[in-house]
């Protein structure tokens, strides 16, 4: 009926569907990879000991620094 009436508008209107239709799928799919992500991390230790020779490894950070001149 309303393909009759006005099919610029029909046309738009399916567009804007399609666009938030992958709009949305995009968005379920971030959201699963970070919630994979999250899961992988929850079973990962800290320090990890995969391969690395053990389980109690100390990281040691170096501070950045530079000098800001205004």
């Amino acid at each position: 009926m309303f393909c009759k009436m006005d099919e610029e508008l029909v046309l738009a209107s399916q567009s804007k569907l399609e666009e938030d239709l992958k709009s949305s799928m995009a968005i379920e799919k971030r959201r699963l990879t970070w919630e994979r992500l999250e899961t992988t991390a929850s079973f990962q230790p800290v320090g990890g000991g995969g391969g690395c020779g053990g389980g109690n490894i100390s990281f040691l950070v170096n501070p950045a620094t530079c000098s800001v001149t205004y």
